[in-house]
């Protein structure tokens, strides 16, 4: 059982959703989203492929040749 939600230029849809209302420093909202922790050397940011090397490079700054999680 879902709400009804109206979309633009299509007939509305039924979606489900879960609201939580979370208050917790970043490393715990890691935790919480399953994504790799704050000082992890793989994948940090939960948007782009960027690793933690990449943020003491200038390379790390470049957004158009930067490739960003769908």
């Amino acid at each position: 059982m879902g709400v009804l939600m109206d979309i633009h230029d299509e007939e509305p849809a039924e979606v489900a959703a879960d609201i939580i209302c979370l208050n917790c420093d970043r490393p715990a909202t890691s935790k919480i989203n399953g994504a790799a922790g704050h000082s992890h050397d793989r994948h940090p940011c939960p948007w782009c492929h960027a690793t933690l090397l990449d943020v003491n490079k200038i390379d790390g700054y470049n957004y158009s040749e930067q490739s960003f999680k769908l």
